[in-house]
């Protein structure tokens, strides 16, 4: 069985399930589930993680077809991400919820140093999500394809490129190079190679009033 889909198939009746019953267990509709079957729709991982909870299911049988048991009595939560990680670069399957995690986890360390805009203490100033913005736009601008070594120079490069006269421009630059200063090549690739949630996780970190203000950006400060 190579596809996937067959997997599943395969299972569901060795477990003497329904389509209908399946599909309510892993909480999806029951013409979701059959477009699964019919290798019209990928597993979202969320899904194979019921699968393995639920029925003990081996992830690593039903996502690559390894192992020669379809069934297994444990497996740790770290080989089940590196699992999940395998599965992304072989199947290119739904994994935006690992992803988020391991963003989450890059954005705790590069954040990891209080910043202070212009010298102003942070509990006194709203410019301070500036850095966020400036940095939103800086991602926004990148296009990445090159090797992990090469991820942290190539950011530095875009951030000078978008930072260079004005005072506050440059003061945002050192603080992104404080901040940049913080993570190493791979956690930079990984950012770069997946800025649509990285913009989104940091997006999420500015107050609404904020995002208002720095709407206003272009029209005082000229990239």
């Amino acid at each position: 069985m190579e596809k996937i889909s067959d997997r599943l198939k395969y299972i569901r009746k060795k477990l003497n399930l329904t389509q209908e019953v399946l599909a309510k267990e892993m909480k999806v509709s029951k013409q979701t589930y059959s477009t699964i079957e019919q290798n019209n729709r990928k597993l979202h991982i969320e899904e194979v993680i019921i699968l393995k909870n639920t029925f003990n299911i081996n992830p690593n049988w039903l996502l690559l077809g390894l192992g020669d048991e379809e069934y297994i009595t444990n497996i740790k939560e770290s080989e089940l991400v590196n699992l999940i990680l395998d599965f992304r670069r072989s199947y290119d399957g739904e994994v935006d919820i690992v992803k988020i995690e391991i963003i989450k986890k890059i954005l705790l360390k590069f954040y990891q140093q209080e910043y202070s805009i212009l010298g102003v203490p942070k509990q006194f100033h709203s410019v301070g999500n500036r850095l966020h913005a400036y940095f939103i736009r800086i991602l926004e601008s990148t296009n990445f394809s090159g090797l992990e070594e090469e991820s942290k120079n190539y950011l530095r490069t875009q951030i000078e490129e978008y930072t260079d006269k004005p005072r506050l421009q440059l003061e945002i630059k050192k603080e992104l190079y404080s901040l940049l200063a913080n993570i190493n090549n791979k956690d930079c690739s990984y950012m770069l190679k997946n800025k649509d949630i990285t913009i989104r996780l940091i997006d999420q970190k500015i107050p609404a009033i904020d995002k208002k203000i720095n709407n206003f950006l272009p029209k005082f400060i000229s990239f």
